[in-house]
């Protein structure tokens, strides 16, 4: 017979946190639905149609095609980086750094940049979009728990998809109607603006607060 720790039973601890049903029942999900909605179609707005508009700004299509580069290498830091913070400094705080760092970026990008503007504010806007996304995750988590993590963040994922799907082709609409990317661009740092806003009314699930009450 063995012995020693290897003979005691294990303790598996079941997951903590709402029901799918509980967790699409608060106004909370809504909201972050919304929230990662909007900063998907600020996002992927820019990413999309960053190159032709650095090459309206006259640089060549290679100059045009580094920025883009930059904002790749942006994306794999930004995760790693303000992951780390989250963990440390908590992940809302987290999450407003991280918006005010789009913000910079969408706000420089109105400002027709010089080329190497271009690269360190798409360098910017990577680091400030992916580690919103990474801090808006571990949110969720600390909000509806573990229990059905997989459904929430598969619906969740719906809107940021949305979002994905509609910023470049309004940017393109835009671009097409005015011949600028200034409306286009100036619409994406609204959503990011807009979703920032919104993320201030999310509440915890155990604050009891924006529960669908199924007795009403």
């Amino acid at each position: 017979a063995q012995g020693g720790r290897d003979s005691q039973p294990r303790r598996v601890l079941a997951p903590q946190g709402l029901t799918p049903r509980e967790a699409i029942g608060h106004r909370s999900f809504w909201i972050l639905f919304l929230v990662w909605f909007l900063l998907a179609f600020a996002q992927m707005m820019i990413q999309v149609h960053v190159v032709p508009y650095a090459t309206d700004l006259g640089l060549s299509l290679e100059h045009a095609s580094l920025a883009l580069t930059v904002y790749g290498f942006s994306t794999i830091a930004g995760p790693i980086i303000f992951g780390a913070a989250a963990d440390r400094l908590g992940a809302r705080l987290v999450f407003w750094l991280c918006v005010a760092v789009e913000l910079a970026a969408t706000t420089w990008l109105l400002a027709r940049p010089s080329r190497w503007g271009l690269y360190v504010l798409m360098a910017l806007f990577g680091l400030g979009a992916n580690g919103a996304d990474t801090a808006y995750l571990k949110v969720v988590g600390e909000i509806f728990g573990t229990r059905s993590i997989g459904t929430v963040f598969g619906i969740l994922s719906l809107g940021w998809r949305g979002g994905a799907a509609a910023g470049p082709a309004v940017a393109g609409y835009l671009y097409d109607s005015t011949g600028l990317y200034t409306v286009a661009f100036g619409l994406a740092t609204v959503g990011v603006l807009a979703g920032a806003g919104i993320f201030w009314k999310i509440k915890s699930p155990a604050s009891g607060e924006g529960r669908n009450d199924p007795s009403r």
